[in-house]
Parts: structure tokens; C-alpha cells; sequence
């Protein structure tokens, strides 16, 4: 056996190592929300994934600065005006990434792994819209005093910790992975498991649930209302899947209404979406 006498940090694989990474970036994000103030939102005081129900009540700002699981990092930066939206960014992702290398850890930056959002509203919006995505490629460099040369990425969309956030804060781009997901997911068990005839419907409809609808649904307990039409995508989808579960077309599956599939299959997309937030709140409020 090897014998390692560490002085510093900790050994590779050792059980520490989590514990005094955990430590070192608390003391980092300390400092980086010193960068930024987050945002500012009207919050009437309601707890709820649809409308409000508080009546009158009066809205207070309430203060979002971010979010962070493990080691990924998303940090909201509110601009002044849309004239200084990109210097705002730039000034704050710079003082971010010095941050970082100062405490002797190296931000992952590339295409997939870093990013920034613009939403950019106002006056003067469209000019500033224009000279960021009109030419090539939309990036911005950072020049560091301690870490060198960055390259960011400017995107309309970018997949954080596997939900697809996009500009606008719509989800037209995370129902469009989840249904191109939850339908990979199926073809891969079709011939084997779904569709085949000889298992028993209700073992179907667990291996369904476990191997497709734990995909196709995953992370939906967070979403808001859906608008019509990314309802009818999600919906849809599921809707297909599970008349593909019920049966083969010689058994005239495909000529079944949904509420036929749904009462053999069953549920209904709508209550998958309610069983889903139900989880999720469930979940919050253990944490």
C-alpha cells in the first residue's frame, strides 16, 4: 500500500472530500452574492403552482438571487437599463470567475457548461438585441486579472442541470426535450416490453410508468400553468404513448378515444401533471 500525507485540500477519493468542498464553496458563494443583488419580484404572499387565491392582498418584492445545486451555479443579474445590460453581465460574470480562481477553484467554462441568458427589455431593447445576435456567433470574452481569457456564450436556450431554460422563461424548449425523451425511452422497450402482447397490460403500465412516464414527466411538478399550446405538446405526446401501450393496431387500439386509452392504461395527462406538483411540494416541504 501507498502511504499519502495530505497538508492541504484533501486525497483523491477520499470520504472528506465532499465535506470540505462543501465548506470552501459556502465561503465562495458568500462572497459572489455580495456581486449581485438578484431580482426583484412582486410576491403577494400565495404558496400555490397555479393562480393566487389570496384575493386583494398586496404584492411585496420578493428577492430571488439564484440557485445552486452541488456544484452548478446560476446567478441572476438584474441591469439598470437594457443599454447596460451586456457591460452589467460582463462586470458581474468577470468578478464571479476571480472569485472562483481565488479560492483555488477552475470555473468549467465551454459551450455546454457555461452560458448567459439575455432578456432584454425596455427602451432601446431591440438596438441591443441587434448587436449582440445580429453577427456570427453571440459571445462576449472576460479578461481576468487573475485567470486569463474567457469566452461566454450567449444563448436563447441552455439545458441546466436537465430542464431546458430559455429566454422569455418559456418552456416550449423543455416540453420538446421531455416529449423527444419520453418517446426515445419508449422505442427503446417497444419491441421487448409495450408493445408486446404476451405481458400482461397491467405489468405493461408499470414498466411504463417507471421506465417512460418517470422521463417524459421528469421535473414537470415545477413547471406553471401550461398555455394551450404546450399543452397540447405534452399531452399529446403522453396521449400517443399510452394508445401505443394499450394494445397493437390489429386490436384497434388506435381507433380508442383518449379517456378509452386512459381507462386501460390510465392516467389522464392532467392528472399526471397534478400527481407530479403534488410531489414536488410534498418533497419542499419534507426538505
Amino acid at each position: 500500500p501507498t502511504l499519502l500525507h495530505t497538508r492541504r485540500g484533501s486525497r483523491p477519493g477520499s470520504s472528506w472530500a465532499d465535506l470540505i468542498f462543501g465548506i470552501l464553496l459556502h465561503k465562495v458563494l458568500d462572497r459572489c452574492h455580495g456581486l449581485s443583488q438578484g431580482l426583484l419580484v412582486p410576491w403577494d404572499g400565495a404558496k400555490s403552482f397555479w393562480s393566487s387565491g389570496c384575493g386583494g392582498r398586496e404584492a411585496i418584492p420578493f428577492r430571488v438571487p439564484g440557485a445552486i445545486w452541488a456544484d452548478d451555479l446560476c446567478h441572476i443579474v438584474a441591469p439598470r437599463s437594457p443599454s447596460s445590460t451586456l457591460e452589467e453581465v460582463k462586470d458581474h460574470t468577470r468578478a464571479l470567475l476571480e472569485t472562483f480562481v481565488s479560492h483555488a477553484l477552475r470555473p468549467n467554462v465551454g459551450p455546454t457548461k457555461t452560458a448567459a441568458i439575455l432578456s432584454i427589455r425596455g427602451p432601446g431593447a431591440q438596438t441591443v438585441r441587434s448587436s449582440v445576435f445580429s453577427v456570427g456567433r453571440p459571445v462576449f470574452s472576460i479578461i481576468t486579472d487573475n485567470a486569463g481569457t474567457y469566452v461566454i456564450d450567449v444563448v436563447s436556450s441552455y439545458k441546466h442541470l436537465g430542464a431546458v431554460l430559455e429566454v422569455g422563461g418559456g418552456l416550449k424548449a423543455e416540453l420538446r426535450a421531455r416529449c423527444a425523451a419520453g418517446r426515445a425511452a419508449f422505442q427503446r422497450g417497444k419491441r421487448l416490453l409495450f408493445r408486446n402482447l404476451t405481458v400482461p397490460l397491467e405489468r405493461r403500465t408499470l414498466l411504463f410508468t417507471s421506465f417512460v412516464l418517470s422521463i417524459l414527466g421528469w421535473g414537470s411538478g415545477t413547471w406553471p400553468c401550461l398555455k394551450q399550446h404546450e399543452w397540447r405538446a405534452f399531452s399529446g405526446c403522453y396521449t400517443g404513448l399510452v394508445r401505443q401501450l394499450v394494445g397493437a393496431r390489429k386490436e384497434g387500439a388506435f381507433a380508442l378515444t383518449a379517456w378509452e386509452a386512459f381507462a386501460r392504461a390510465g392516467p389522464a395527462g392532467f392528472s399526471v401533471r397534478r400527481e407530479a406538483s403534488i410531489s414536488f411540494a410534498d418533497g419542499a416541504f419534507r426538505a
